[in-house]
Order: C-alpha cells, then sequence, then structure tokens
C-alpha cells in the first residue's frame, strides 16, 4: 500500500509484491525469458451501487469479473496482467461506466497499457 492519501477513485496501477507503483525506470528482462505479470489494481468510487463489475475481454470466463465494496464507497479487484494494452470499463448496476481516473479511451472503452 502507498503512504498517499488514498483518492475516491484510482487509474489501475502495475504494483508490485508490497502493493507499491513500481519505479519510472523500465524492467529487465527476466534471465528465463519469460514475462511476469504484473499486480494491478482496478478501483472505482460507486458508493450507491448495489454491483460492480469490470468488464474486458483479458478477463476469462465471461469477460466480467465481480469486484468488492470498501468500506469508503469505492469497488476494487485485483488482477495480474502481463505487459500489454488492455481496453475495459466497469459495469456499475448494469449500466457502463468508463474509468472517471483514467483520460485515456480507445473505442468506447477505457485505455490502460502494461509496461
Amino acid at each position: 500500500m502507498t503512504a498517499e492519501v488514498p483518492k475516491h477513485r484510482a487509474t489501475p496501477q502495475p504494483a508490485d509484491a508490497a502493493g507499491k507503483a513500481p519505479a519510472a525506470a523500465p524492467a529487465a528482462a527476466p534471465a528465463d525469458g519469460k514475462v511476469k505479470a504484473l499486480k494491478t489494481e482496478f478501483k472505482v468510487h460507486a458508493p450507491k451501487a448495489k454491483a460492480v463489475e469490470l468488464v474486458g475481454a483479458f478477463i476469462v470466463r465471461g469477460g466480467r469479473k465481480d469486484m468488492s465494496r470498501e468500506g469508503d464507497g469505492s469497488w476494487t479487484v485485483t488482477l495480474y496482467l502481463n505487459p500489454g494494452t488492455y481496453r475495459y470499463f466497469f459495469a456499475i448496476d448494469k449500466k457502463k461506466q468508463l474509468d472517471p481516473e483514467n483520460p485515456l479511451s480507445d473505442k468506447g472503452a477505457s485505455l490502460l497499457t502494461i509496461p
């Protein structure tokens, strides 16, 4: 976890095992040549919602993942993603909503790039 004051909504960020965002320097390729998936948290503030899902083609088994309600009215889900570009949106009570904290979008979805 970071020591910063939490935002109501946060753009998904890859995180290391301790939950902290990596430094800006590019990571070296693993010696074995295998790409390691990065821990990525998706978060949206929706205090009145009854159900929130993360929706994207990169999610297996139907393209949807239920999110968990936090005490502050936000909803979160953590996935492990390989480097690449991902399109996603939130389904808040079955209504599509782009990520309000992510200004990048493409083809009607929020856009996330994992380095």
